[in-house]
């Protein structure tokens, strides 16, 4: 009977000798593995929302450099016409020259109202243009590095289908583009 009962205890006994091998040698690394990843994902992760954050806070520290800058006696970014009006203009006419330059044209402008912050006014202008979309980054390096300063707030782009498609116009093809620029005037 002992031959019987020691059968018994090696035929449960094996497979689960088995599984225990199998278990340690193939699923508990792949399990660390799976764990490993899940941590550079949460830190990932973690990390996109930091510079999402950032991101969101860029154009307020860029307008506060401006307004720190201004307020230091260092104004020479802010606009100097005398007026809300002929600020505007001249915002619109130096963007209208840049986009000239780059091969564009301005299709509608708007002017937004003026706000007041910190001794100086806001000037911001909502435009629409359309030029090549090889032009598009110098045209907006062109009005971020232009001074007196100006900034780009909103921005948003509407390119041709046939620039999708890979026989598709290309570097060619016109870009409609409509952006708000925002400037700020000595009051």
């Amino acid at each position: 009977m002992s031959g019987v009962l020691a059968r018994r205890v090696v035929a449960i006994l094996l497979p689960c000798a088995v599984l225990l091998v199998l278990w340690l040698a193939v699923v508990a690394p792949v399990l660390a593995v799976s764990d490993g990843f899940q941590d550079q994902r949460d830190a990932l992760l973690m990390r996109i929302a930091a510079d999402e954050r950032v991101v969101a806070g860029e154009s307020y520290w860029s307008g506060a450099l401006i307004m720190a800058q201004i307020e230091a006696g260092r104004d020479e970014g802010a606009r100097t016409e005398p007026s809300q009006a002929l600020a505007a203009a001249g915002l619109q006419n130096d963007i209208q020259a840049i986009l000239a330059r780059d091969g564009g044209q301005v299709t509608t402008v708007q002017i937004l109202p003026a706000a007041e912050e910190g001794g100086h006014e806001t000037i911001s202008v909502q435009m629409s243009m359309s030029l090549p979309a090889a032009s598009v980054a110098d045209f907006l390096r062109a009005v971020e590095s232009h001074v007196p300063f100006m900034f780009v707030r909103a921005a948003s782009f509407q390119a041709p289908d046939a620039m999708v498609a890979p026989s598709g116009a290309g570097a060619g093809a016109v870009v409609n583009l409509s952006c708000t620029i925002m400037a700020y005037r000595r009051i």
